[in-house]
């Protein structure tokens, strides 16, 4: 008797899950907020950049590139490597941080999940950060295995929720878990790969909000458009949310990724 099938658990949580897909555009304007700083100077990029062995590799594929933030770096230890993102908005940050850091071997596509990679040369190290919330996870993992020449990293949220889960209890909204991590893992063994876990813990970095509109706007971004009673209820709870040294309210929420990885 064969076990269980994780390709159809993960299908059937997946569609339990009530949420609508960001577009391009609003990835675009987000953009901004994702580019502050130093690409570098947050735990959750140096921990993924440590985890890549880069040995015996000359080029990158990072999929869901966002604004550079893993692909500069390691296009700056590799001969070359491609960006892919379906967004214009980070495209062009992922662009203008790559002329900031003079790299000239990093080629900057606009691609979504669906498009077609035919024209993407394979790379040595396929990454995919942050960017696993598909309907279809073992296409998605297929779609990099097929790219990759030797080894492929990608990170899944842990836990139920994007948002802490106390916004959920606090506005009186049911939370209705999304797939776990392990499914992740399950349907790479299923495929047959040997996939390996660890796990990055940070800190929200945006947990300081001057006003409600605010953190309305960051709550609004996990949940859509809330009624007025949990607008009210959510005004509430962020009343009562400590203050910060600028009198600004904090709301901090560590967050966990699964780190998973395998060979080709």
């Amino acid at each position: 008797m064969g076990g269980p099938d994780y390709i159809e658990l993960y299908r059937r949580a997946r569609a339990a899950v009530p949420s609508r897909s960001k577009t391009p555009e609003e990835w675009g304007r987000r953009a901004e907020r994702m580019n502050e700083g130093n690409l570098l100077d947050n735990s959750y990029t140096r921990d993924f950049l440590s985890a890549v062995d880069i040995s015996g590799c000359e080029s990158v594929l990072d999929v869901g590139c966002g604004v550079g933030n893993l692909l500069i770096p390691l296009c700056g230890k590799l001969k070359r490597g491609y960006g892919l993102d379906f967004s214009p908005g980070m495209l062009e940050a992922a662009r203008a941080n790559a002329k900031k850091a003079g790299l000239e071997n990093a080629t900057i596509v606009l691609r979504s999940w669906e498009d077609d990679w035919s024209d993407i040369p394979p790379a040595d190290i396929v990454i995919a950060s942050r960017c696993l919330d598909v309907d279809d996870m073992a296409w998605a993992l297929q779609k990099l295995h097929a790219h990759a020449q030797r080894r492929i990293y990608v990170t899944y949220r842990i836990g139920p929720s994007y948002l802490d889960e106390a916004i959920y209890e606090a506005i009186g909204r049911k939370l209705i878990p999304r797939p776990d991590h392990m499914l992740v893992v399950n349907i790479l063994k299923q495929l047959g790969m040997k996939p390996k876990l660890s796990t990055i813990r940070t800190e929200d970095k945006h947990s300081a909000y001057p006003d409600f509109e605010a953190f309305r706007k960051r709550v609004e971004w996990s949940l859509d458009t809330l009624s007025s009673d949990e607008t009210r209820k959510l005004r509430d709870f962020f009343e009562n949310l400590p203050r910060g040294t600028d009198d600004e309210r904090v709301h901090k929420h560590p967050i966990e990724w699964a780190l998973i990885s395998w060979e080709k």
